[in-house]
């Protein structure tokens, strides 16, 4: 997407940002600290979190494959985002593109090989079914049109659910691309970077590595704010992973900013969350000073 505004806010008039946080255990459910996490807000490209599960529903069914080429399309309404300059590419570089980079017009190619309307009628099918009642989807990447400015919206708490699913049900899938600091694909001049900012691997211009943030992803637009949200793996503990989001930050560099911060103040305390969850005796856990910390579980 356009990032005129990551280290400062030029955005005027329509915007609707709401600043919200939610850090858990991907595995377990259990919430180390939310802070307004019920709270409907835009979700701009986290959309495309879901359109991802619908492509490899696509894809299990056979109804794409992996080496079909698509042709590029910029959806209706959509007057800016971040698109590739060339005119076609196979589904596996535009999954890539979609995953890496946020590619609107490849995913939006995807769609309209599989059909757009039941692309998106997919979408709400699959939030419905995972018991999400605070999300609807009406476009597939999150662009913020007139049509979708009220209409798309979700939550954390309802986020997390998704996400926790697109990790576990779809982890051969999502595996391939997910955690990628650059994407390579034929006919672009150079690899597209991630817009992770915070990849343990990322090397774009506004890289800013944080060790142990193997994945996650992005989202921006003037109407919804910056998003983000980051997977982290202990190294000493592969199997564990700790999942911060924060939504609705006025630039990009404020939102990096803090998801750094939640990431110092809650990576200690899930440590001593696992050791207890194993039953060893963990040490005192400071109270955050950022918000109420619980620790209970999404599932609840």
């Amino acid at each position: 997407m356009a990032e005129a505004g990551y280290s400062a806010d030029h955005c005027k008039g329509d915007t609707n940002r709401v600043r919200a946080d939610l850090v858990f255990d991907l595995h377990s459910g259990e919430i180390l600290f939310e802070k307004n996490a019920n709270a409907s807000f835009h979700p701009a490209s986290l959309t495309k979190l879901v359109s991802l599960m619908v492509i490899f529903d696509a894809l299990r069914a056979g109804e794409i494959d992996y080496s079909n080429r698509i042709q590029l399309v910029r959806a209706r309404g959509q007057v800016d985002g971040r698109t590739a300059s060339i005119k076609s590419m196979t589904v596996r570089e535009a999954i890539g593109g979609v995953a890496t980079g946020s590619l609107n017009n490849a995913l939006d190619g995807i769609a309209t090989k599989i059909g757009m309307e039941t692309f998106i009628r997919r979408m709400n099918q699959k939030s419905k079914s995972l018991g999400l009642t605070h999300t609807k989807f009406v476009n597939t990447t999150g662009w913020p049109t007139a049509s979708s400015k009220s209409q798309q919206r979700t939550t954390l708490h309802d986020l997390a659910t998704l996400l926790r699913h697109l990790e576990t049900e779809y982890e051969d899938e999502y595996g391939q691309f997910d955690g990628k600091a650059k994407v390579h694909i034929a006919g672009l001049s150079k690899p597209l970077s991630a817009t992770n900012n915070l990849l343990q691997n990322a090397s774009s211009r506004r890289a800013n590595p944080y060790k142990g943030v193997v994945g996650g992803k992005t989202g921006y637009t003037c109407y919804s704010g910056w998003h983000l949200i980051t997977l982290y793996k202990d190294p000493s503990k592969p199997h564990d992973r700790l999942v911060v989001m924060s939504v609705g930050h006025a630039t990009g560099a404020s939102r990096d900013q803090h998801v750094r911060e939640l990431l110092d103040e809650n990576t200690g305390q899930y440590r001593r969350f696992r050791a207890k969850s194993q039953d060893i005796e963990p040490q005192p856990v400071p109270v955050s000073n950022q918000g109420v910390e619980v620790i209970r579980s999404l599932n609840n």
